[in-house]
């Protein structure tokens, strides 16, 4: 049986088995039965059996990611920046019926280069199983308009200054009308 589930023993068959040789088949309704770990006894008129039973440990059969790390800065994922799985983790659903957390680093992921605005899916694969995978569907918004932020830089320079875009940042107003910033340390370049 799998660690951590409990004996079903109503397909087992008892024989009681007597000094006289006879051998008779104890009904079920009849039979205590307790399991400890896995110890099973089974009691009938006084007289006890033990079993240990084989088991074996639980293993994945399916899993659902967790989204927590996929979307970029702000929450919104645009045309341009870098999926970042590094966050991301699943959760397993065994077959003992308990679940478990799939750390980043037993996941490895479809293709993370995205190629146009719109729905994009994901697929997870579970490194100790390959079978059991998951998808997740992301929403890459595209640009409308880009703004530079010209409160984050000095726009008036002596002659001979160099220019420093260091802090320079930018407002993108994208498909869905909403406003985020990006900055150089969000890979804006100039």
């Amino acid at each position: 049986i799998t660690e951590g589930t409990e004996f079903v023993y109503d397909n087992m068959i008892v024989y009681a088995n007597y000094n006289n040789g006879a051998r008779l088949k104890v009904d079920l309704k009849d039979l205590t039965v307790e399991q400890n770990g896995t110890l099973v006894t089974v009691t009938y008129k006084n007289q006890t059996a033990e079993l240990t039973l084989s088991t074996t440990p639980p293993v994945a059969v399916s899993m659902v990611i967790k989204t927590t790390g996929y979307e970029a800065a702000n929450g919104k994922l645009v045309f341009g920046d870098k999926i970042d799985t590094s966050g991301v983790t699943a959760t397993a659903t065994l077959n003992n019926g308990t679940t478990k957390t799939i750390e980043n680093a037993k996941l490895s992921f479809s293709s993370l280069e995205v190629t146009e605005a719109g729905e994009f899916k994901i697929t997870a694969k579970y490194l100790d199983d390959e079978s059991i995978t998951a998808e997740y569907t992301l929403t890459v918004l595209s640009i409308k308009k880009i703004t530079i932020n010209t409160n984050s830089v000095k726009v008036e320079h002596p002659v001979g200054e160099a220019f420093d875009a260091s802090a320079l940042s930018v407002l993108l107003t994208l498909s869905d009308d909403s406003v985020v910033t990006r900055s150089v340390l969000d890979g804006v370049t100039v």
